[in-house]
């Protein structure tokens, strides 16, 4: 737990004679009835996942779905870094602290975040020009990258929702976000869309989740980030275990696909260059005859 005085208050936080739910019986029904409605949230954001896959792989075909894969795939690796456990451990320290204190927390919380999504932006976006992407996908990497970027705003502000058990509301707003992509998917496919603005979705869905969870946590923590070193590292303390695990379980297909690709690259440059086996014959068959 991060260090903290008990009695501390501003920030932002709610008035001292709230009543916390978690310090009422009614705690344990709220925590049941979220859950149900978090698995339901789950099962129906998978459902909206295969309809906006299947739109995708019908119009964009096999070899733009691969190049669209492979960038999702690359800013999905900076979202989980940027995540690391960090939510989880926001939750708690909200939950534990002095309302003033936690508020402190997830202001540090947030720049944190920020810091590290906007490296692992400029990173993905470096890595694609080593890896040879062609300028689409350069470009897409910049623009999906900004949408993990507001994605990582609202699962941060969103912390206070979970934390006092509003999860119907943290639910709804998960799948509003992901609502809204697949009817920017659709409307950008019957408009005969190109490949790049589909990597903006990310940007309007994420937009739109944010302005709604904005209302929801007015008073309950500040909105402006912080960047107190001594609080960064202690959160690094707690998170970089679990990041370093997701980096290595994430970039190990992106890995691969890289490995392939340079492969078939260099299996193309040999053949362009060495002579074939038939060729081979029919100049020794010359030079016999």
């Amino acid at each position: 737990m991060l260090a903290g005085g008990p009695g501390a208050q501003g920030g932002g936080g709610a008035a001292p004679y709230e009543v916390d739910i978690l310090d009422t019986g009614a705690a344990g029904g709220a925590a049941i009835r979220g859950g149900v409605l978090r698995v339901g949230g789950y099962l129906a954001g998978v459902g909206l996942g295969v309809v906006s896959a299947a739109i995708l792989i019908r119009y964009l075909g096999p070899a733009d779905f691969g190049r669209y894969m492979t960038v999702i795939s690359l800013v999905t690796i900076v979202a989980g870094l940027s995540e690391a456990g960090m939510t989880n451990i926001g939750v708690r320290e909200y939950s534990v602290l002095a309302r003033g204190e936690s508020g402190r927390v997830l202001q540090n919380l947030l720049g944190l975040r920020l810091v590290v999504t906007v490296v692992g932006v400029g990173a993905a976006v470096g890595f694609s020009l080593v890896a040879g992407y062609d300028r689409t996908m350069v470009l897409g990497s910049a623009i999906a990258g900004a949408g993990v970027l507001l994605a990582v705003i609202q699962a941060t502000y969103a912390i206070p929702l979970i934390s006092r058990l509003r999860l119907g509301w943290v639910t709804a707003l998960e799948l509003l976000r992901q609502g809204v992509s697949v009817a920017l998917i659709v409307a950008l496919v019957l408009f005969g869309a190109s490949l790049l603005p589909l990597f903006a979705v990310p940007i309007a869905a994420g937009a739109v989740a944010l302005a709604l969870t904005l209302p929801l946590v007015r008073g309950l923590l500040p909105f402006a980030p912080a960047f107190d070193s001594g609080r960064w590292r202690e959160l690094l303390r707690l998170t970089l275990p679990f990041a370093a695990a997701t980096a290595v379980e994430w970039c190990m297909p992106i890995w691969r696909s890289c490995s392939c690709r340079w492969s078939r690259r260099r299996t193309r440059q040999g053949t362009s260059v060495r002579p074939s086996g038939s060729s081979l014959s029919s100049a020794a068959s010359a030079g016999r005859s």
